[in-house]
């Protein structure tokens, strides 16, 4: 133990940290984008199963090596692990839970317009600039799916 106060930056020593999550990362893309070419494919889909789980896999891969390439990208100290980061996830995953229930054109605003306040400092602006994130965003992501894609997403209470 330490006698460094709580919330100050530690020194690791060794290898960066980044570039063994890169590796394990690009190790695990590369797997799971092997195992996309024994998807069956069906003659009524265009692009098959397979097409956007290998588009996921190749940025989650790229993003991989860049942490290979770059090492610890922003030098020498890390950061502790913040409680804002867990909140975050856990909101998503209420968001995931609820979605198929309350909808998407009910819940997708909310958590936009709440996830856009907790990233930004509070003001007027914020709140105007949250709510219009919100309305476009929930808008532009629902017409990439409906017409786009021909993806239905789910309407919950709508239904």
């Amino acid at each position: 133990m330490t006698n460094q106060p709580q919330g100050t930056p530690t020194e690791k020593s060794g290898p960066p940290f980044d570039r063994w999550v890169g590796l394990v990362l690009l190790g695990v893309s590369g797997i799971l984008l092997y195992e996309t070419f024994f998807f069956r494919s069906f003659d009524w889909d265009p692009v098959g199963m397979a097409f956007w789980p290998r588009v996921l896999l190749a940025v989650l891969g790229a993003v991989s090596v860049w942490h290979v390439v770059a090492g610890r990208a922003g030098g020498g100290t890390m950061e502790p692990l913040s409680r804002r980061a867990f909140i975050l996830f856990g909101g998503a995953m209420a968001y995931v839970a609820a979605l198929p229930t309350v909808g998407f054109l009910i819940l997708t605003p909310i958590a936009i317009f709440v996830y856009s306040l907790w990233l930004r400092p509070f003001s007027r602006r914020a709140v105007l600039g949250a709510a219009l994130l919100a309305v476009v965003g929930t808008a532009s992501i629902h017409a990439l799916f409906l017409y786009g894609m021909s993806v239905y997403l789910p309407q919950g209470f709508l239904e």
